[in-house]
């Protein structure tokens, strides 16, 4: 994508893969439900609502390399809950049309945790679905309390409420890292404009501090023309942004051309490795790690700043990575793409449940805030403790009791402990916390937000897969020199016509909901 909602699609890559693998199937989906015993269910509701003896809940889970009825949490759960919960998985492979083959056949669970949001307008439009809105309104205070309004309106069809779910948390994922040693050998000053940027590169490419030979000194290693420190500078830290009360896409307009012209001419100066459109993961980490490029683009995950610094420190212990977190443009421009991570506990109870009611007051059980402190964190004094502004993991038991929580968690507690959650668990891996820090450590009026709608862009999940690489594999050939940045206005009409156009107007008619 299209990287000002990208995240949201990122986070909403589920969402299209759902739409693409249900299409042949929206006729096997509808209907299949209409010959249930409506009669059984009213009574199997009543006695739900009615007993005290808590019955055995099915959750359907994704795929997990361990059993999770034999993980610790489980065991917790269940005893301080008092809910046994049976957990099945999805398969590593194929998980969509399982789950399309189970919900079609009426599916034995009580709640199905996809952890990410599935589009299940399909089906809820086939009747397979539970509307939960009375069951949350009688028995989910905790569920109703936890949800921003933003969410609640995102999981409501007709104003009833089918899934519960918990917004991600919004961040910065990658940022352009520097060897701290090859810098300071240089004698030079971190840049802070996209002009200073450029002559910090030329001095990597003549000083060659890496000592690695000017032929195989690379300067600059990317993985893709889409940089979101330098398009920040150009006013691109979003594709999609709100301009005299209407959406407009930053990707049609000067902005874009003059990002390309400024990376077409990094690239003809050799400034940016030449290899970059095609170099895969494990070549671009060598060619930093080996010091045959200074700066690199690095994500804080596991497979970034954490790889890379541990594999430097076998030969230089002593070495440093740090971030520029922005830069600043020719006429002042300077923002951070902001995005939101992937949701955790996003869940729906099929409408052939037979504990709805339960698997309601189950959920609502796990979203009161010590139960979901003890759910995430595990307890207080042998698997975490609080600190100032949070929590703090205690190792080894954390890594035993909870180190897998987050595929456990059935919505989350957005108004106060989510934030705090997150980065308690960050600091399980204290390389990954560190990067996470150096890379969102910015200033608020930097942090540039996607347009925050309140319903999914059908338009844009159809169309952002074909979109994204057909835009990404233009703005390489510019910078490469295939073609010249003139051309961009006459392809991009070609966005528009293959459903970019859609995107904005569905988009602008969404716009003035968001201020309701």
């Amino acid at each position: 994508m299209l990287r000002g909602n990208n995240r949201m699609l990122k986070l909403s890559k589920r969402i299209t893969a759902i739409m693409l693998c249900s299409a042949v199937s929206v006729s096997m989906l509808s209907g299949c439900q209409k010959a249930a015993d409506t009669s059984s269910k009213t009574t199997d509701a009543k006695t739900s609502e009615t007993s005290n003896v808590k019955p055995t809940l099915k959750e359907l889970l994704i795929y997990s390399k361990i059993d999770y009825n034999t993980m610790p949490l489980a065991k917790d759960l269940a005893a301080k809950s008092g809910y046994t919960v049976q957990y099945d998985m999805l398969p590593a492979t194929g998980a969509v049309d399982k789950l399309n083959l189970l919900m079609s056949s009426g599916a034995d669970y009580d709640i199905i945790n996809y952890n990410g949001p599935p589009d299940i307008n399909r089906y809820i439009k086939s009747g397979l679905v539970a509307d939960l809105t009375p069951l949350i309104e009688k028995y989910g205070p905790n569920i109703k309390e936890s949800m921003s309004a933003r969410t609640l309106e995102r999981t409501q069809v007709d104003k009833k409420t089918y899934m519960i779910t918990a917004s991600g948390v919004f961040y910065n994922w990658d940022g352009v890292a520097f060897r701290t040693d090859l810098v300071e050998k240089m004698g030079t000053k971190i840049p802070t404009t996209t002009g200073e940027f450029k002559t910090f590169l030329q001095l990597v490419k003549d000083k060659d501090p890496a000592g690695v030979g000017k032929d195989k000194n690379l300067v600059w290693t990317i993985k893709g023309p889409k940089n979101y420190l330098i398009m920040g500078a150009f006013g691109l830290a979003q594709q999609y942004v709100g301009e005299n009360g209407k959406v407009v896409d930053k990707y049609a307009g000067q902005e874009m051309k003059d990002y390309l012209a400024y990376m077409a001419d990094l690239y003809k100066n050799g400034l940016i490795d030449k290899e970059f459109a095609v170099a895969g993961g494990s070549s671009f980490m060598e060619k930093f790690t080996q010091g045959r490029s200074v700066v690199a683009s690095l994500e804080w995950g596991a497979t970034g700043y954490k790889t890379a610094l541990e594999t430097i420190a076998k030969t230089s212990p002593n070495v440093k990575i740090d971030y520029m977190t922005s830069l600043k443009g020719m006429d002042g421009k300077q923002g951070t793409t902001w995005e939101e991570g992937v949701p955790e506990g996003t869940v729906f109870v099929p409408k052939s449940s037979k504990n709805a009611v339960d698997a309601v007051k189950y959920i609502n059980w796990t979203l009161d805030k010590t139960n979901n402190l003890f759910m995430n964190l595990g307890t207080e004094g042998v698997d975490y403790k609080t600190i100032a502004g949070g929590y703090e993991v205690i190792q080894p038991a954390y890594n035993t009791d909870r180190a897998t929580s987050n595929t456990f968690n059935l919505g989350g507690r957005e108004q106060d402990v989510k934030l705090q959650i997150f980065n308690a668990r960050l600091g399980r891996v204290p390389m990954q916390k560190e990067a996470y820090d150096k890379i969102n450590t910015v200033p608020d009026e930097q942090k540039i937000m996607p347009i925050l709608f309140k319903t999914v862009i059908d338009a844009q999940a159809k169309n952002s897969v074909k979109l994204t690489k057909m835009i990404t594999d233009e703005m390489t050939n510019i910078i490469m020199g295939g073609a010249t940045v003139a051309s961009w206005d006459d392809f991009y009409k070609t966005v528009l016509s293959q459903g970019g156009d859609d995107i904005l107007k569905e988009m602008n008619v969404e716009y003035p909901k968001i201020k309701k």
